[in-house]
């Protein structure tokens, strides 16, 4: 857990080196992407997303829990973007517990499968799981392409 003496890990003048500010104000990430796209600076024992940098650098620290997302301005580079005024705080995300899946299935013991896809789990049913399977081996055996026999005739 990091505490709140970390909040600047690096100088607003070292931060501001690694961007370059573009015509509609974004403030665009030159150093290193992660997989999604977003800047990330390697920061003592791991990398830290250069928006939650920026954000704690600029306005103020980050409550636990919030998450720094992107205002989606009109123009805006999108996730290269470390600007500040391009993003905004969101508060702790309450889970709540899904009694139903979308096709009304009971979410509970037998019919529910957790999953973990890129480090998050989250439940699933089983009888959409199932039969979302069973579509994918339908759709997969339609599109294996059969092999046509060539007669080759030689003179």
């Amino acid at each position: 857990e990091r505490r709140d003496t970390e909040m600047k890990i690096v100088s607003k003048a070292s931060l501001m080196e690694r961007v370059t500010v573009g015509r509609r104000g974004c403030w665009m990430w030159n150093g290193a992407l992660s997989k999604e796209g977003y800047g990330v600076l390697r920061c003592g024992d791991g990398q830290r997303p250069a928006p939650r940098l920026f954000w704690e650098s600029f306005v103020s620290v980050i409550p636990p829990g919030h998450r720094v997302l992107s205002r989606k301005v009109p123009g805006c580079v999108g996730k290269a973007c470390c600007n500040p005024a391009h993003h905004r705080l969101q508060g702790p995300v309450v889970l709540k517990e899904l009694e139903f899946c979308k096709l009304g299935h009971p979410l509970t013991g037998d019919n529910v499968v957790v999953e973990n896809r890129n480090g998050r789990e989250f439940k699933r049913c089983r009888i959409c799981r199932r039969e979302a399977w069973r579509d994918w081996q339908k759709q997969k055996s339609r599109q294996t392409p059969v092999s046509s026999s060539k007669s080759s005739t030689r003179k």
